[in-house]
C-alpha cells in the first residue's frame, strides 16, 4: 500500500540530506583568501582561470620573485591557488609574500609593473593602484588578462 504523498516526502528527504551534506563538507569546495584588509597591503596578485601545468615566472618592478613555478587552474574555482601579496614591512619598505617565501621590494610611488613568463612568452602589466589593489590574471585562448578590483577576491 502506498502512503499519499510518498514521492514529496522522499524529495524532501532527498533535499534535507543534499543540504546536510553541502553544509558540512561544502566549505571544504570553497577557497577562500583571508586577507588582512588593514592598510599594510599594497596590493595582491591571484593567478586564476586558464592555467594548466604552464610554468611561470613574475616579476614585479623588475624584481624577480617566482621562477618557474607550475600551475593549473581549479575546474572548479577558476583559481591555481596562487596568491603573491605585497605589503608594508616598515615605513619606506615592502616585501613580496607568496606562502613562505619572502622578498624585498624597493618602494614606489604610481605604477606598479609586472612581468610574468608563461611558458616562455612574456606578458607585461602596468598597473595604476588607484584602480584597485586585488588583482587577478586569467589565461584565455594563450592570452592573458588582468583585472583590478576594490574589494578582495573570493573564489568559491
Amino acid at each position: 500500500m502506498r502512503i499519499r504523498g510518498g514521492s514529496y516526502i522522499n524529495r524532501l528527504r532527498c533535499l534535507l540530506i543534499f543540504a546536510f551534506i553541502n553544509g558540512c563538507f561544502g566549505y571544504t569546495f570553497c577557497q577562500q583568501i583571508n586577507y588582512k584588509t588593514s592598510n599594510d597591503i599594497v596590493a595582491t596578485i591571484d593567478l586564476q582561470g586558464g592555467f594548466d601545468k604552464d610554468t611561470i615566472s613574475i616579476s614585479i618592478n623588475n624584481t624577480r620573485f617566482i621562477h618557474n613555478l607550475i600551475v593549473t587552474s581549479n575546474s572548479i574555482t577558476e583559481y591555481t591557488g596562487f596568491s603573491l601579496r605585497i605589503k608594508k614591512s616598515s615605513p619606506g619598505k615592502l616585501r613580496m609574500i607568496y606562502k613562505k617565501e619572502s622578498k624585498p621590494l624597493k618602494e614606489f610611488a604610481g605604477n606598479m609593473f609586472i612581468t610574468l613568463l608563461v611558458n616562455g612568452s612574456v606578458s607585461e602589466f602596468e598597473t595604476d593602484l588607484i584602480d584597485g589593489k586585488y588583482i587577478g590574471i586569467t589565461k584565455r585562448n594563450g592570452i592573458l588578462e588582468l583585472i583590478q578590483l576594490e574589494r578582495v577576491i573570493y573564489y568559491d
